[in-house]
């Protein structure tokens, strides 16, 4: 028999929910991204991909908003774009975890 998974507040996370649900077509988060990474004290950055640093601890997470344009998931991030994603350093590069 599966535990429930614990939340806080009016969110419940659950493996099998897609990134739908937490950014829209256009990669900007969602009113229930939002409140999730409130309740669990995640707050991703805002940066543009200059401004990343290179020496973070892999699985640091931020949001890009000018990322090159059509990059695939996983795909490394290359600025100069105006396409926003959601990144994660990998310990080599900043890469594309959410578009």
């Amino acid at each position: 028999m599966a535990l429930p998974i614990p939340y806080r507040g009016a969110i419940k996370l659950q493996r099998d929910r897609c990134f739908s649900e937490f950014l829209t077509k256009t990669g900007k988060p969602t009113s229930l991204l939002t409140k999730a990474q409130a309740n669990l004290g995640i707050t991703p950055a805002s940066s543009t991909f200059a401004n990343l640093p290179t020496g973070a601890a892999p699985g640091t997470e931020a949001f890009v908003t000018d990322g090159g344009v059509g990059l695939a998931w996983g795909a490394p991030v290359t600025g100069g774009g105006t396409t926003p994603y959601l990144v994660a350093w990998n310990g080599t590069a900043w890469t594309v975890i959410g578009k």
